[in-house]
């Protein structure tokens, strides 16, 4: 994203503040969006109230999973779908591996009042 995409005809400025911090679909729907920096300001309380658990779950998926084979990891996020929601919602997968799973990542997009098409792992 840079600063000469337009959403309708209409320029749209980026807000430099919130890239890289989120996971990309949020910062696209973000910046294309009228709501915009709004946007942001509406979900940071709630995603910042989430990072340090969530940033925990992913530290132990990648310490859990650090030797094993692809095949291996599947295995261990069907077995932990908190786990796998955690990753979808913060853009490190694209598939979740369990309904169970799907269930936590489409709760946890409610509370922040996305559309779940937007989510990569919910399309």
């Amino acid at each position: 994203m840079n600063r000469n995409e337009t959403n309708n005809g209409k320029q749209v400025e980026a807000s430099w503040d919130y890239l890289g911090i989120y996971p990309a679909y949020l910062t696209r729907y973000a910046l294309l969006s009228t709501k915009g920096k709004e946007f942001f300001e509406g979900i940071t309380e709630t995603l910042d109230g989430w990072y340090d658990n969530d940033q925990a779950l992913i530290d132990q998926y990648y310490a859990d999973t650090k030797t094993e084979m692809e095949v291996d990891r599947t295995e261990y996020r069907k077995r932990n779908p908190e786990i796998d929601a955690t990753l979808a919602l913060w853009g490190r997968i694209a598939t979740v591996k369990s309904r169970e799973a799907e269930g936590l990542l489409k709760s946890k997009v409610a509370l922040l009042g996305i559309p779940l098409k937007i989510v990569p792992a919910l399309k």
